[in-house]
């Protein structure tokens, strides 16, 4: 079970490191980047998927002063229901895995 967030969480590092590069790229070019805005915003919407999965509350999450920018909680739903389901398949693969053990 731990090894399914631990692989969301690496797929996390992953796009922060994209981002960080895309970043400093930006700032070198001094130009618009919008791989670089579509990535961010992915992150944003895949950080709020698994924290609400956790348990957090959207205002735990993001900060108030984000009135303006409010997340497309329908896609952040659909975003929840692909890990949870892959958290499901996880837990399945695990008992199948101890049942072939114990047989």
């Amino acid at each position: 079970m731990k090894e399914i967030y631990l692989t969301f969480k690496a797929e996390q590092k992953a796009r922060v490191k994209t981002i960080r590069d895309h970043k400093s790229t930006r700032k070198i070019t001094k130009g618009y980047l919008p791989e670089f805005h579509i990535i961010r915003s992915e992150f944003r919407y895949h950080h709020l998927a698994l924290c609400l999965n956790k348990g957090r509350t959207l205002k735990q999450i993001e900060r108030s002063n984000r009135e303006n920018n409010k997340p497309d909680m329908d896609y952040v739903k659909k975003l929840r229901e692909a890990y949870r389901i892959r958290v499901e398949e996880a837990k399945a693969n695990e008992e199948a895995k101890e049942a072939v053990c114990v047989s």
